[in-house]
């Protein structure tokens, strides 16, 4: 099954609420987050700290991924996510970018996108996108990703 244009269609509809005015003085879902230590050794990662419905989340599974050579200084890293949750799971798709340049080699960061592509019924998140921030400081064979934005 090909996700992408329902992560696209996500990332667009998201985008278009957001900048639409608001029937009958509606707000947007609250701004979440969940933060999760994934593992390069091990299939399951698990989450730190989560808030708002992904507080119902324990653990992440690679579905997918793959890391290519962007550009000369950058890495893009693009795939599928399972967000193991009770109640059902949430399956995400992100893209980020790790820069090579920079002082230190030790402390890489990425950023980049993400957006929900799938979700079984009774899950605490249908839909939703933001943007995942990565780093490996103080992790050996991991990395510290937290991705935020809103869901509904």
């Amino acid at each position: 099954m090909n996700r992408r244009p329902v992560a696209t269609l996500g990332v667009i509809a998201l985008a278009a609420v957001a900048a639409a005015p608001l029937a009958g003085g509606a707000a947007l879902p609250p701004k979440t987050s969940f933060t999760v230590v994934t593992s390069f050794l091990t299939p399951s990662s698990p989450i730190i700290a989560a808030t708002g419905p992904w507080a119902a989340c324990t653990s992440v599974s690679d579905l997918s991924g793959s890391a290519n050579q962007w550009s000369p200084r950058t890495i893009r890293f693009s795939g599928e996510k399972r967000v193991e949750c009770e109640g059902g799971d949430v399956v995400i798709r992100y893209d980020a970018d790790m820069s090579l340049s920079g002082p230190d080699s030790r402390e890489r960061r990425t950023f980049g996108t993400w957006s929900v592509v799938w979700s079984e019924e009774g899950a605490p998140v249908t839909g939703g996108a933001g943007r995942v921030e990565g780093v490996n400081r103080g992790c050996q064979d991991c990395i510290l990703d937290t991705f935020s934005g809103r869901v509904y």
